[in-house]
């Protein structure tokens, strides 16, 4: 990655730092669970993966900017958010935004390649808040910004880990792959 390319990845890191959203991982699900008097439930799992719980003081209903400032969600919705707060800085940071979701429609997550290295990015939201929970002091943030090569290394379609090759269309209408123009894509050093 070049120093530009490393600049624009901890920029999507400080937006991501910015946005006070939570995934439902992330709460304590495990004392709210016992508190609550249901022994083992959202405890996690047997790989100490924390358990999925929702903070119901953190809903939100429809509205991204609450969910930006106290929200919680799944994948679909803290991808989202991500992207409303990304996607105003995309063409000055020459970021290309691609919304991706698993085969099986199970998981979401971005996308970034950054022009013109056309150096790929995944940015995970779900999984680098998973990770922080399961983790205590690791922030998870590498999972923000992993290079498309390593994160899709050794998936296929069956993982929940790889994109479905048929995006979903957001508006009804579908999703076309433009031609590329003079200047998108750098000429490697020779």
């Amino acid at each position: 990655m070049t120093g530009l390319d490393s600049v624009r990845a901890s920029v999507i890191i400080a937006i991501r730092r910015c946005l006070d959203i939570t995934t439902f991982q992330r709460s304590s699900s495990s004392q709210r669970s016992t508190a609550q008097g249901r022994e083992g439930a959202g405890h996690g799992d047997e790989r100490g993966r924390p358990g999925r719980d929702r903070d119901r003081s953190r809903y939100c209903g429809d509205d991204a900017a609450r969910f930006a400032t106290y929200g919680e969600g799944h994948c679909h919705t803290v991808t989202s958010v991500m992207t409303g707060f990304l996607y105003p800085f995309s063409e000055l940071l020459g970021l290309d935004l691609q919304y991706r979701e698993d085969t099986g429609g199970h998981h979401q997550w971005l996308d970034v390649v950054m022009r013109p290295s056309m150096v790929g990015l995944v940015v995970d939201l779900y999984r680098a808040d998973g990770f922080a929970k399961a983790h205590k002091g690791h922030d998870g943030h590498h999972l923000l910004t992993t290079p498309t090569d390593e994160h899709y290394a050794g998936a296929d379609a069956s993982s929940s880990d790889y994109p479905c090759l048929k995006p979903r269309p957001l508006s009804g209408k579908p999703v076309v792959l433009s031609a590329l123009e003079d200047g998108d894509v750098e000429d490697a050093p020779a």
